[in-house]
């Protein structure tokens, strides 16, 4: 049996990691491939310029985001649930997702949380999920700049 490793209710941004347990403001961006589709896919609930070049925002169709697996990291694979009840489930395809969450401390100061996952194996020769947990991300953007530089091979600007 396969437990998750994260999940993501798109509809109410509702977000449960292994990293930042349960967060209610999750905000996200993927691309991914699809089995038979000539382009990625690209759901995002952040308004950003991505759609000029991944097409259309499917944030609509997707109900939640999901990596399952068991143990081993090699056995880890991206599900999508589509509000239509179909549900794809991604074992080999290349994808990007950049979720993050924010939240304040005792000061009122900010703190970014975020969490990169992709899978790139012509990219970095190796056919698993690779997780990254930035936990306070908000200053440096590493987990953006990341997403962003995975983005461009998706899109095949190598």
């Amino acid at each position: 049996m396969k437990k998750n490793i994260l999940s993501l209710i798109t509809a109410t941004n509702q977000l449960w990691s292994k990293q930042t347990r349960e967060k209610t403001n999750a905000s996200y961006i993927l691309i991914a491939e699809l089995p038979e589709q000539a382009s990625p896919f690209y759901a995002s609930n952040i308004s950003s310029g991505l759609e000029k070049h991944f097409g259309a925002n499917s944030h609509q169709k997707l109900q939640e985001i999901a990596i399952k697996g068991k143990k081993s990291k090699r056995s880890l694979c991206l599900e999508l649930k589509l509000v239509d009840s179909e549900s794809i489930m991604l074992y080999e395809e290349n994808f990007t997702l950049l979720i993050s969450c924010s939240d304040f401390d005792e000061t009122k100061k900010e703190h970014m949380h975020n969490l990169f996952y992709f899978r790139m194996p012509n990219l970095v020769n190796s056919p698993g999920i690779k997780q990254c947990y930035f936990p306070d991300d908000l200053k440096e953007q590493v987990a953006t700049s990341l997403f962003l530089l995975a983005s461009a091979y998706m899109k095949g600007d190598n």
